[in-house]
């Protein structure tokens, strides 16, 4: 059934996807990181978060893309469990603070059921940062459900506290040899038309299209699955 319903929707699926999507393009890049910075200046966004923080007192550790899944063979998070769940152990036994930069779940290839479902371990060690208010989620292209806060309480209910805020971006504000300092910080999808369009588009992304993608294993050149069109997207960041 799946190899038929391939050859039926392929055509239109692809056309689909190119149209929605875009090779990365610097105006188009530079316009929505821009944008998204403009918001956190402003805190008018409930997507963003601003906070303040003294660096010779406070410690953060920052990590992205685990793209946990289902434990399967194409699972790129599952042979580094072990390192992960050890890491996040000693940052915080050090009193770190975790800023979560997004795709930590890899939810074009999993459905969040299976992924939540499998990776326990991984959701309790982080919650322990969020018990001392040391925790900081923001989403990526892979996880763009989390934009959706109805998806973050029916799916982390019971593994987080709630609310789980899960932010587009993080402004920190600091000062280094007493000069203002803002770190800015986002996952990087920003470009990207699946992932970076308004609240009606990013829905159908993230509950109609990846569903139907996963299923009929159809890829497309975006910047999240071809490496070069990545690398470049990289290169304008």
């Amino acid at each position: 059934m799946r190899a038929f319903l391939q050859r039926l929707f392929s055509p239109s699926i692809t056309w689909l996807g190119n149209a929605m999507a875009s090779a990365p393009n610097r105006r188009k890049v530079f316009r929505s990181l821009s944008r998204l910075l403009k918001r956190l200046e402003k805190q008018e966004d409930q997507n963003a978060n601003v906070f303040s923080a003294d660096l010779s007192k406070e410690s953060f550790i920052i990590f992205s893309d685990h793209h946990k899944g289902n434990k399967d063979h194409a699972d790129d998070f599952a042979g580094n469990e072990s390192n992960y769940l050890a890491a996040l152990e000693y940052y915080h036994s050090n009193s770190f603070k975790y800023i979560n930069l997004g795709d930590g779940e890899e939810l074009w290839k999993y459905s969040p059921k299976e992924v939540i479902s499998k990776n326990v371990a991984a959701f309790t060690a982080e919650r322990k940062f969020q018990d001392t208010n040391g925790y900081y989620k923001t989403y990526g292209n892979h996880d763009l459900i989390w934009k959706h806060k109805l998806d973050v309480r029916f799916w982390f209910k019971g593994i987080f506290a709630m609310p789980l805020p899960v932010y587009e971006g993080i402004l920190i504000k600091t000062e280094v040899s007493g000069s203002h300092l803002s770190i800015f910080l986002t996952h990087g999808h920003q470009g990207d038309m699946m992932s970076d369009n308004n609240i009606l588009s990013t829905w159908f992304v993230a509950h109609l299209w990846q569903p139907v993608q996963r299923y009929l294993r159809i890829n497309i050149n975006t910047p999240a699955t071809d490496y070069d069109l990545r690398g470049n997207h990289n290169i304008m960041m």
